[in-house]
């Protein structure tokens, strides 16, 4: 990731040639707000084996980003996860479908590492954050009516940028939550706390507004003795 900062088009260099960096000034409210949605695929995994068949997945985010390098999103991401396990006689849930609902805190990492430009086509963004888990099986009707628990989630994202507003985003990341969510009794222990979802999603972001940064001047006005 690094290396492809490196090696893109950059307008983010001084005089002599040296990168810079911020404090860039506030936007106002209205800017820097932008969509972003994907479809692809997640499996499910206990102790990093492979379980199961691949299932779909899909996202959808609306996030602002507050600085170059330091943005938020709120967003969910949903999916189907055939698994059916037999565990001490009991069956944990064959899965129809969840939904993650969550708050992502953003890090740009290209700009936090190679400095700010508004001509860059490669952009690596690191997401972290946490929410709701709710998982559903073939004889539930509504997802509300599913188990309930909270889940963490943590990625990167690869965002190509087509033009100021609209971009490319194919995005890596996984869901970390307690494998309860998806037992058939509520008081069940399967021995392995937790069940991670690795998801990988290929899809697109649209940016609102004004979606560039101004450089917060460095003169110092100098003043008649």
């Amino acid at each position: 990731f690094v290396g492809a900062v490196s090696f893109a088009q950059e307008t983010n260099l001084d005089a002599e040639g040296n990168k810079v960096f911020g404090p860039y000034e506030t936007n106002t409210f209205k800017d820097n707000w932008f969509v972003d949605f994907g479809a692809g695929i997640q499996w499910t995994t206990t102790n990093l084996g492979f379980n199961d068949p691949l299932g779909w997945a899909g996202n959808v985010n609306v996030g602002k980003w507050f600085t170059p390098e330091w943005g938020a999103r709120l967003g969910v991401r949903f999916g189907t996860s055939p698994w059916d396990r037999e565990h001490d006689n009991t069956t944990i849930r064959d899965i129809q479908g969840f939904q993650f609902w969550k708050a992502d805190f953003l890090v740009n990492l290209s700009n936090l590492i190679g400095g700010y430009s508004a001509t860059r086509k490669w952009n690596f963004t690191v997401p972290v954050g946490f929410g709701m888990v709710m998982a559903y099986d073939s004889q539930t009707t509504n997802f509300l009516k599913g188990n309930k628990e909270f889940g963490a989630e943590a990625g990167i994202i690869a965002n190509y940028a087509l033009t100021d507003k609209f971009g490319l985003n194919c995005e890596f990341s996984g869901i970390l939550d307690k494998e309860k969510a998806f037992a058939l009794d509520d008081n069940y222990d399967a021995g392995i706390p937790f069940i991670l979802f690795p998801t990988l999603t290929i899809g697109g972001v649209y940016k609102f507004d004004r979606t560039d940064w101004t450089r917060k001047s460095s003169t110092v006005a100098a003043y008649a003795a």
